[in-house]
């Protein structure tokens, strides 16, 4: 079999993960297949041959049910009746933010929450080719909501370490009190000083520990970072190392994962520094900066932390969780005290949709 992969990895690390966590999917299932890798933000025009010289055409994970993902980011081709083989996926999911002043995901998800003309048509050509896979709860519902049926559940392809798949307990030699710490760093900049906060508490609770702050996108020390993100990420750096902790960045590849195999304790912002570390039975707490987390640890039996409330006035303005250190402390006090259950549950859960995700690529080469 020859897979044609659309990547969706450019920068952030925990893109690459995604790609990484699907190839190894798919060569389990299939282990002579042949992958072409291509970056799906650019077009097909110039290699819609390679594309039919393939059996499939592959998405990669990640929030492809953005309601204007084509032709933004993923441009696709002018007409997809260019495209004579099989289009599928699996683990995709939404990009949604609770911006509508004090309304719910649900509100959202079933008033706010519509694809325009371009992903709706990638869409029906993945619903004509099979059906379309999504990673957690809220996602089905936004396809269901926008008319789409032939969905099913099969968690995200990071959520799957194939030597950990088999192990629901947290992992043999962590440290009490935790000797290892790793924070990652927030995606969005209004949660930049919000994240030092949460490092000087962490220095304060946990003296004798390592904390590493990790940039999944990149640091001062990468030239190559949003120009309006330079001058305050100089400055959440210069505060983090005042206070003892140790900068990392890890974009542009998987391999940056590995700071994060020995970790005792991740907390932190980012989605699939949560999913990794679960993967591999680490303890993890995420801060749910968007959809995305929220509908993860909804699925997975974990707590939310919510970084932030939305003040209903004229600008909806963001404002932090004035509550934010105490349920943080409330939560790892629980977590140590019941015998990390709640990871346990995690755990559980990614074991049990795992056969659901190898199903779904079986029923690819059919």
């Amino acid at each position: 079999m020859k897979i044609f992969l659309m990547s969706g990895a450019y920068r952030d690390a925990g893109d690459f993960l995604i790609v990484d966590r699907s190839i190894k999917l798919l060569k389990y299932v299939y282990p002579n297949c042949e992958i072409v890798t291509h970056q799906r933000k650019y077009p097909l025009n110039d290699v819609i041959d390679e594309v039919n010289n393939c059996d499939l055409m592959f998405f990669a994970g990640g929030p492809m049910y953005k309601m204007n993902i084509c032709p933004n980011q993923i441009p696709m081709i002018d007409d997809l009746e260019k495209i004579k083989v099989p289009i599928h996926s699996i683990g995709l999911g939404w990009y949604g933010k609770n911006q509508c002043g004090k309304l719910t995901f649900d509100d959202v998800i079933y008033n706010n929450y519509r694809f325009n003309s371009e992903t709706g048509a990638l869409l029906c050509r993945m619903e004509k080719d099979g059906d379309l896979p999504c990673r957690d709860f809220q996602s089905v519902r936004v396809l269901k909501n926008n008319g789409y049926k032939k969905i099913v559940l099969t968690g995200c392809p990071a959520w799957y370490d194939l030597d950990f798949i088999d192990k629901n307990g947290v992992k043999e030699n962590i440290n009490f009190p935790y000797k290892k710490i790793c924070i990652s760093g927030p995606g969005y900049q209004m949660n930049m000083e919000q994240s030092v906060e949460l490092a000087k508490h962490l220095v304060d609770r946990y003296p004798m520990a390592e904390i590493y702050y990790v940039f999944h996108e990149g640091t001062y020390l990468n030239e190559d970072i949003l120009p309006e993100r330079v001058e305050v990420i100089n400055q959440i750096v210069k505060k983090l190392e005042q206070m003892g902790v140790k900068i990392v960045g890890i974009p542009y590849s998987v391999d940056g994962f590995h700071l994060y195999d020995d970790c005792d304790l991740h907390i932190g912002y980012r989605v699939h520094a949560h999913i990794y570390n679960l993967s591999r039975r680490n303890v993890s707490v995420l801060i749910e900066e968007d959809g995305r987390g929220n509908a993860f640890n909804e699925i997975a039996g974990l707590y939310g932390i919510e970084p932030y409330h939305l003040q209903m006035n004229r600008t909806l303005d963001y404002e932090w969780n004035p509550y934010f250190l105490r349920v943080i402390d409330d939560y790892l006090d629980i977590l140590e005290k019941n015998d990390f259950m709640q990871m346990k549950v995690a755990y559980r859960v990614m074991q049990d949709y795992f056969p659901k995700m190898i199903k779904r690529i079986e029923d690819m080469g059919k």
